[in-house]
């Protein structure tokens, strides 16, 4: 049940990913590299984490309006 609740926030976070919607990808990749840190889905959320908190960044820094909702947790 575990892995596939894991494979259901995966595939979450892709959609958010996918549609750009950033701040939930984040949330949703989270998710993942906590239910199961060493897998390869946790790795690849790893690294989609980390460029997404930078498109998010860069983001809030061209609109100030942006800027008041917080960074998701990575």
């Amino acid at each position: 049940l575990r892995g596939r609740q894991n494979q259901g926030s995966f595939n979450i976070a892709r959609y958010y990913d996918r549609t750009g919607e950033p701040v939930s990808a984040v949330i949703y990749y989270n998710e993942v590299i906590e239910a199961n840190p060493e897998s390869e889905n946790a790795k690849f959320a790893a690294r989609r984490i980390e460029l997404l908190n930078r498109i998010i960044a860069e983001e809030r820094a061209n609109n100030p309006d942006k800027a008041k909702v917080p960074l998701p947790f990575s």
